[in-house]
């Protein structure tokens, strides 16, 4: 694969990560650290469908993508009982602990990572994925569910004494965003073929976060916001210190446009 072509499925890769985080930020009201575990859940799933059980690549992917869907499902009913700055750190955690968790697993080669993903990302494909996820974003945010979601995020408590189940639409909202961020560390994977659990550190979550700061509210100006934070990565990759002062100006000024916003 060119390196055009690498940067485009990376690209892909970062816009599915950070829509997936608006999910649950914008479309449910919860900020979640962990979804870098969540996109690491999905490589080693994929990898080890596609590399050890012989699946085809695309059965590998929704493989991947529903076995993390059921892990966050009851997860999310545990943990989404916290809110704010609780979530935020137990989310953290828990994307920490899949992070370790997987150095130690030693059928996937641990901390020195596995090669056994399959090469099967083209910029054809993870385009298809990123209009394909563009279609249910849509689909949803129209949706009867979706607008309960957008209620719930706007004031959890209205929406309660309004009948509407803010526990199990968060909950769901919340496996339905980890299923996507699986499906974008599966295209990571199928990319570079070779992963290892510090592909999936918490500053991945962190650039997500960043796209859907300074993205806001459209998920039209998230895309164009983790799409210029790759192509700024790629742009600077041996000026890791320029491209994070980069990073954290757009977060500020991302943040203080919606406080101005919303003030």
């Amino acid at each position: 694969m060119s390196y055009l072509s690498l940067t485009l499925c990376k690209i892909a890769v970062a816009v599915l990560a950070a829509w997936a985080l608006y999910l649950c930020v914008n479309r449910c009201g919860q900020t979640s650290l962990g979804h870098a575990g969540f996109m690491a859940l999905g490589a080693y799933a994929f990898a080890w469908l596609s590399g050890f059980v012989g699946w085809h690549g695309f059965f590998a992917v929704l493989g991947a993508a529903g076995a993390v869907f059921l892990v966050t499902l009851p997860l999310g009913f545990l943990i989404l009982r916290l809110q704010g700055d609780y979530l935020a750190a137990a989310t953290l955690g828990i994307g920490e602990l899949i992070r370790i968790l997987l150095s130690n697993f030693t059928l996937m080669g641990g901390a020195g990572g596995t090669d056994r993903a399959a090469r099967i990302t083209t910029p054809l494909s993870a385009g298809l994925c990123v209009l394909a996820a563009a279609l249910g974003l849509l689909a949803f945010s129209r949706s009867p569910q979706g607008l309960l979601a957008r209620a719930t995020a706007v004031d959890a408590t209205a929406a309660e004494a309004c009948g509407v189940n803010t526990l199990r639409l968060k909950t769901v909202v919340f496996a339905v965003s980890a299923a996507v961020a699986a499906v974008a560390g599966c295209l990571y994977a199928g990319a570079v073929g070779f992963i290892c659990p510090n592909d999936f550190p918490y500053a991945r979550a962190c650039e997500s976060l960043a796209a859907v700061t300074v993205g806001g509210e459209s998920a039209g100006k998230v895309m164009l916001a983790a799409a210029a934070l790759e192509v700024l990565s790629a742009v600077l990759p041996g000026y890791a210190e320029i491209k994070m002062l980069l990073w954290g100006t757009l977060l500020i000024v991302g943040a203080l446009h919606r406080r101005k916003r919303y003030a």
